[in-house]
C-alpha cells in the first residue's frame, strides 16, 4: 500500500501534484478540471469544489463546473468557480452567471438593499454600480461605510475655507 499521493500501487514512485487525485485504481494521479475551480480532496479520493456539491452545476469527475448553479440563481462571496454559493437571489434582481462568477445586482441606476430582495432608487447625489454606492456626484461628500449612500464627506475649515472629499480624506482645495 503507498503512502496517500503516492502511485502506481506496489512502486508508489510518482507523488500526485497539488492539483491531482489518486485515480481508483490506485495505477495514477488524475488531474481535477482547476480552471473550473475543482481542488482535490484532502484524502486525494477526488476532486470537490468550494461549495457545497448540491450548489453547484456539476462534480462528475473529469467535467467538474464549480460555478455557482445556475438554475437555482446561487451566488456567493469568492472568486469565479471559487464561491461560497450560500445566497439564492430573488426573483426580482438580476441574475448572471458569466465565466464562472454568479452575481446578483439591480438594474445600474439602483443599489441593493441589504436584504438582498429588492431594490432601492441610488441616492440623487450618488453614483451606483448595480449592488452599491461606489462614489458620490460632489466633491462635499463621500460614499457612507455601509455603501448605501452619500454623506457630508467635509465641512469648512476653521478659517471658513470650503474643504473637499478626495479619495478618503478632506483636502483643501488649493493644495
Amino acid at each position: 500500500m503507498c503512502a496517500t499521493g503516492y502511485v502506481p500501487k506496489g512502486k508508489c514512485t510518482t507523488k500526485c501534484t497539488a492539483t491531482q487525485y489518486v485515480k481508483a485504481d490506485n495505477l495514477t494521479c488524475v488531474e481535477c478540471n482547476t480552471a473550473k475551480g475543482s481542488i482535490p480532496k484532502a484524502d486525494l479520493s477526488g476532486c470537490k469544489c468550494t461549495a457545497a456539491d448540491a450548489k453547484v452545476e456539476s462534480v462528475t469527475s473529469g467535467s467538474e463546473d464549480c460555478s455557482c448553479k445556475t438554475a437555482s440563481r446561487f451566488y456567493g462571496t469568492g472568486d469565479k468557480y471559487k464561491q461560497t454559493c450560500d445566497k439564492t437571489c430573488h426573483a426580482k434582481l438580476t441574475f448572471a452567471n458569466t465565466a464562472g462568477l454568479a452575481t446578483c445586482t439591480c438594474a445600474s441606476a439602483k443599489f441593493m438593499t441589504t436584504n438582498l430582495d429588492d431594490c432601492t432608487a441610488c441616492g440623487d447625489k450618488a453614483v451606483c454600480n448595480g449592488t452599491v454606492t461606489v462614489t458620490c456626484k460632489t466633491s462635499d461628500l463621500k460614499v457612507k461605510t455601509d455603501k448605501t449612500n452619500c454623506e457630508a464627506g467635509c465641512t469648512a475649515d476653521p478659517n471658513g475655507e470650503m474643504l473637499l472629499w478626495v479619495t478618503d480624506a478632506c483636502e483643501c482645495p488649493t493644495g
